[in-house]
């Protein structure tokens, strides 16, 4: 899920509700609730999406802590690190430069996904 996209597609209809509130506002065409109503599907859709990436379509960045899963089905908060290949063994660092530590239970990452800040 694009959390960016959504704010900006509830914004799109926000304005719209806004506009709704003035005493002068008359809808300019049936068109105009058929545009609101694809923007509200489109959110809707966008909201459905996993927040999970696959290692085949992006990596976090170095250093970012994400919320990670082995191809074993472990999960576990992990990082990525720049290591030469050879200064670090397989069962400390995977291939796209995960560091695994899986209590013990080292594979391959497949899935990440942005650990969220905490609301104040």
């Amino acid at each position: 899920m694009d959390k960016k996209k959504v704010k900006e597609l509830i914004e799109q209809i926000q304005k719209y509700c806004d506009q709704a509130y003035s005493p002068n506002w008359q809808p300019k065409s049936f068109e105009e609730f058929v545009k609101l109503g694809n923007i509200c599907r489109e959110a809707i859709k966008e909201l459905s999406k996993s927040d999970w990436v696959s290692v085949e379509d992006g990596l976090p960045e170095y250093g970012e802590n994400v919320l990670a899963i082995s191809k074993d089905g472990y999960m576990n908060v992990s990082y990525r690190r720049k290591i030469p290949r050879d200064k670090i063994s397989r069962e400390v660092m995977d291939d796209n430069g995960f560091i695994l530590n899986f209590n013990l239970h080292c594979s391959t990452i497949t899935h990440w996904k942005p650990i969220d800040k905490l609301e104040e």
